[in-house]
């Protein structure tokens, strides 16, 4: 059982740090202030968080825990194993707010000794994901303790690049529990995670993200793609409704976020535009919303405009002409961004030089052609009967 816990194991990008920080650019006395106030809340809302621990001990409701950071992480889970997600019961572990979720005030202590004391955290500007490492930052053993609590057999994850997930992992591990960590959507970037125990499964949609972890994964299951389920949707959808594309379909991410009303606008001079929000995020964009589901969507898309996100490749494995935006501080999405070349039906252009030349960029954009094909194969895993077998027979005494 391996619990290492050190710059070769645990190491985010420190180009998407530095973006991050940009981006947020959070005093170090502001994030102080952010850790008191959730200190107090903590304080009260902990009863209600162990009496819902209790509930789920009393109740043999604890044995499959998705420790996640909002119910996004159960959506995806159901996009490989549906039976699954319905038996899992949620604990939100990243999410301060939450009462579903193990007591937090250890949590805020945490995080205010690291902020005032420890000077591997001391930085000039500060983003929400420095406040969350500082705050679970070597807090596997305490996690541990309401592993046991709720009598958990499985630890399910949704991602592992980031802590407090990874702590969760080590947690798992150190209680000798099955850990199962699914792939964090069908486009991630490249991370460093901890070891893997004897214990450990991971769930992989396709070679492109199995290879972006380090270290490798040891005991994998490899599953169908849901971008094949998309592809297929989006055909069927444009056949059976006899749909024509014509629109232009602006997908929200964060790294265009603030531009996305400059971007609808300049693009309605010559087109019919909709803006697709991303999950969770509710901002005003008036008249632009896409108010259909994904697919419906995508099949009226003739072009999507998107930032680094998994929806770029949905709609680039689907066929779809897709224009990839970046900032100039986008860096850390530079490795991600090699998943496209060759591709002739998706152009990777920074924010502002489209704006200025966007009519230039949608007119030179073509079909995929012969390089879709394998691209798709690249990308995603074809349905795997064995190795859903295999998943099976990992969770069989749990389930």
């Amino acid at each position: 059982m391996a619990l290492k816990k050190n710059d070769e194991i645990i190491d985010e990008s420190n180009g998407a740090r530095v973006f991050l920080r940009e981006r947020d650019s959070i005093s170090r006395s502001k994030a102080i202030l952010i850790l008191l106030s959730q200190l107090l809340y903590n304080i009260i809302s902990d009863i209600f968080r162990l009496l819902f621990l209790i509930f789920l001990k009393i109740s043999s409701q604890g044995k499959i825990i998705l420790f996640a950071s909002n119910t996004n992480h159960l959506q995806n889970i159901r996009k490989y194993n549906v039976s699954l997600a319905n038996k899992s019961n949620i604990i939100k572990i990243k999410n301060s707010k939450a009462l579903d979720s193990i007591p937090q005030t250890y949590f805020s202590i945490n995080g205010l000794y690291n902020l005032i004391f420890n000077k591997d955290f001391f930085y000039k500007k500060y983003s929400r994901l420095d406040i969350d490492e500082a705050s679970y930052i070597d807090t596997y053993k305490y996690i541990g303790i309401f592993m046991r609590l709720i009598s958990c057999k499985l630890a399910i994850l949704s991602r592992e690049d980031s802590i407090p997930f990874i702590e969760v992992a080590l947690a798992a591990q150190q209680n000798d529990l099955k850990l199962l960590v699914f792939e964090h959507g069908v486009l991630t970037r490249y991370f460093k995670s901890f070891l893997p125990s004897n214990k450990t499964a991971h769930v992989y949609s396709s070679d492109e993200n199995y290879y972006k972890r380090t270290p490798l994964a040891k005991n994998i299951f490899k599953f169908h793609s849901p971008l094949y389920e998309i592809f297929e949707s989006v055909q069927d959808k444009r056949k059976q409704n006899k749909i024509t594309p014509e629109e232009i379909l602006i997908a929200d991410t964060y790294n265009i976020r603030h531009r996305l009303l400059d971007l609808a606008e300049h693009l309605e001079k010559k087109n019919l535009v909709k803006i697709r929000l991303h999950p969770g995020n509710e901002i005003d964009v008036g008249r632009f919303k896409s108010n259909v589901d994904k697919v419906e969507a995508m099949a009226r898309a003739k072009l999507v405009v998107t930032g680094i996100s998994g929806f770029s490749l949905e709609s680039a494995f689907s066929n779809i002409p897709t224009i990839i935006l970046f900032n100039n501080d986008d860096v850390w999405g530079n490795e991600t961004l090699r998943v496209y070349e060759g591709l002739r039906h998706v152009k990777i252009v920074e924010l502002d030089t489209f704006i200025k030349s966007s009519d230039e960029h949608i007119m030179t954009i073509k079909d995929g052609g012969a390089d879709l094909v394998k691209f798709q194969k690249r990308n995603g895993y074809y349905l795997n009967d064995r190795s859903m077998s295999d998943l099976r027979n990992f969770i069989r005494d749990e389930i």
